[in-house]
């Protein structure tokens, strides 16, 4: 389930180190995850037509915002999704003459395509994808929940006795 979870998480941008849950019928039962975001890999899944998101992603690509949002947990008793957190948006913008030497912004002066974005852009993103990695926190706390329900259900204990041909009494003591 882990790997299947990590798997499905990469192919949203999301680098899933490790996964915790708890479970299944308490309150504050849920998952979480630790890791980081591919911030272009994200905003081309989930921006394809935002023209700012294409400027960030050209900015991240050539090294002036970093290209990863970590995400971690605070300290909790607790696994849920409501327990994640991002990092802030790394900017290394510094000199108003840096101009971008890759993508289809080459050449194009770093202040200038700052100042295209609306100062919070970066920060409204990173809380867009914050939302997202909880939601797919909560999408594996139910896979995970479902695992469980099936792997304690009748039919898979009925398949696991005839496989391993346990008998029982009537008082139900094993033969």
């Amino acid at each position: 389930m882990y790997d299947n979870a990590k798997e499905d998480g990469y192919e949203k941008g999301f680098c899933i180190d490790d996964i915790y849950f708890t479970g299944f019928y308490s309150q504050g039962d849920g998952a979480c995850w630790v890791g980081r975001v591919d911030l272009v890999k994200w905003l081309e899944l989930n921006k394809p037509e935002d023209p700012k998101a294409h400027i960030l992603s050209a900015l991240v690509e050539n090294g002036w915002v970093d290209k990863y949002l970590g995400i971690s947990t605070h300290n909790s008793p607790y696994a849920h999704s409501n327990i994640m957190q991002r990092s802030e948006v790394g900017i290394a913008y510094e000199d108003e003459d840096d101009v971008l030497t890759e993508g289809m912004f080459t050449g194009a002066n770093v202040r200038n395509l700052m100042e295209a974005m609306p100062d919070a852009y970066a920060d409204d993103i990173a809380d867009e994808v914050i939302d997202d990695a909880k939601s797919f926190a909560d999408d594996i706390y139910r896979m995970l929940r479902d695992e469980y329900e099936y792997l304690c259900s009748e039919e898979v204990i009925a398949e696991l006795c005839d496989a391993n041909e346990y008998l029982f009494n009537e008082k139900g003591e094993l033969l």
